[in-house]
């Protein structure tokens, strides 16, 4: 059987795939807040409107990234365990 993954590496991409998911996530909602008081505090022009419609856009396709990149880590960790149980027997 040939391993085409190392599993250590799998799950270090993993890790980092995590941790920049939920830094990406709390950036967008940082920006989501600060949008938002802006356009209390006034910023309220049809600009801003277009604004607030590209961001919410930008940011649900942010949503489906970040669900992705959960399972796809998911996968890999999946994925290395099984192969660290056969290097180990090897």
């Amino acid at each position: 059987m040939k391993i085409i993954i190392d599993p250590a590496e799998a799950r270090r991409f993993a890790g980092f795939l995590d941790e920049r998911a939920k830094s990406l996530a709390e950036i967008n909602r940082r920006v989501s807040l600060h949008i938002s008081e802006l356009g209390k505090n006034g910023w309220q022009d049809s600009r801003y409107q277009d604004f607030l419609r590209q961001f919410d856009e930008a940011s649900a396709f942010l949503q489906v990234f970040l669900e992705h990149a959960e399972k796809y880590a998911d996968y890999l960790r999946r994925k290395a365990a099984p192969i660290e149980r056969y290097l180990g027997r090897r």
